[in-house]
């Protein structure tokens, strides 16, 4: 196999992972199962493994970001705090939302997505690594 036929079946397989964590989302939306930490859970991972996995294939593979605002704030030294900024408000924001409104868990949604999505990216810049 050649390196495009990995990389569309390693796409297919997240893919595939992306529609068995959102079926089981909705399998367990109404039940006891802490749906909140698995979501935070996964945007923290898919955070965290996005972030390393760019800060050392750019420092140390010379490999070039090619998002454009990604590069300008990387250029500003603020990539990292931006980064932060954007975690903690969602984080913040999707909180309050459900302890203000307690029927609202669809609003997981939102995060568990971001979080599988990053996820996704980290595994993909840890398949240019490797």
């Amino acid at each position: 196999m050649c390196f495009i036929d990995d990389v569309i079946s390693l796409n297919k397989r997240c893919f595939e992972f992306l529609i068995w964590i959102l079926n089981m989302y909705y399998r367990t939306m109404f039940r006891d199962i802490n749906l909140e930490f698995i979501t935070y859970f996964s945007l923290t991972l898919g955070f965290l493994l996005d972030h390393i996995t760019t800060i050392i294939g750019v420092n140390y593979y010379q490999l070039h970001e090619t998002n454009l605002i990604v590069r300008t704030l990387m250029d500003l030294g603020l990539w990292g705090l931006v980064d932060l900024v954007i975690f903690f408000s969602l984080i913040l924001l999707i909180k309050i939302s459900i302890d203000k409104y307690k029927s609202l868990k669809f609003i997981l949604f939102l995060p568990l997505v971001v979080g599988i999505l990053r996820l996704i990216i980290g595994f993909s810049n840890l398949c240019l690594l490797l």
